[in-house]
């Protein structure tokens, strides 16, 4: 009975526990790391919960304002549209409508509707100062127009390089022609083979015949294909064109 005795106590010396296996190490060394760390996950968890909240209320806000500005823009653009049929270009017959469109300028920079609203503020103080030869409007669309022309892939970006070439065009110096043609230059690089590009070639080479640079102009002239971009059978002549070769004419001397 003592020598059987004596073999179940070996035995029991030669067992060992079996070994934890990798997953089991693997998710007791998660929950140790998560009760030493618990305070901060905590923090963490809260830092996303107040993120996102303010991510989803700017959301909210920013679809909002959207709202506002796309409703002010529809009724402001009604009484813009009247105005411009009318041809009254006065301080005192649209001044209000130029307050609503600035209350929308004043809303976004990116927002569509608010650059339309610049574009068209622009096009007033233009106008204002066109009909009651007031310098200073010119310059006043020139700040309106040079923000909306930042946004190249706005619709109206190229009118109002364009525009702004007109501005500087009506300041009749030679500096200011000068100044012009950067604003049309810009306009042939950033938008090559377009009736916008078209267009500013034609108002460069009149702003070298203003500097009485006729050779310059007539060159710019040359410039101006002849066709529309499109399908051969679809072209159209290019109205640029037709207007250049009047002062081609009139001015090459080769």
């Amino acid at each position: 009975m003592a020598k059987k005795n004596i073999q179940t106590n070996e035995k029991d010396k030669n067992y060992s526990l079996p070994k934890e296996n990798k997953a089991e190490v693997m998710l007791k060394t998660s929950f140790e790391w998560i009760a030493k760390n618990r305070r901060n996950i905590l923090i963490a968890i809260i830092a996303i919960v107040v993120l996102s909240g303010g991510y989803l209320a700017y959301k909210i806000i920013s679809q909002n304002k959207k709202y506002q500005i796309v409703t002010s823009f529809f009724k402001a653009n009604k009484e813009y549209a009247q105005k411009l049929r009318e041809g009254r270009f006065d301080l005192n017959s649209i001044g209000n409508t130029m307050k609503k469109l600035r209350k929308i300028t004043e809303m976004s920079k990116s927002v569509e509707e608010s650059l339309l609203a610049r574009y068209f503020l622009g096009i007033l103080h233009y106008n204002i100062g066109l009909n009651q030869n007031k310098r200073d409007q010119f310059f006043k669309a020139r700040d309106y127009w040079q923000i909306v022309a930042e946004h190249s892939d706005f619709e109206f970006a190229p009118q109002c390089l364009l525009a702004l070439g007109s501005a500087y065009e009506e300041l009749n110096k030679a500096n200011h022609y000068r100044r012009a043609i950067d604003f049309y230059n810009v306009v042939i690089k950033r938008y090559p083979s377009t009736i916008h590009s078209f267009r500013a070639m034609y108002k460069k080479g009149i702003c070298y015949l203003k500097m009485n640079k006729k050779d310059l102009a007539v060159s710019t002239f040359k410039r101006i294909p002849k066709h529309l971009p499109g399908d051969k059978a679809a072209r159209r002549e290019n109205l640029y064109y037709s207007m250049a070769q009047y002062y081609i004419i009139t001015y090459d001397k080769k």
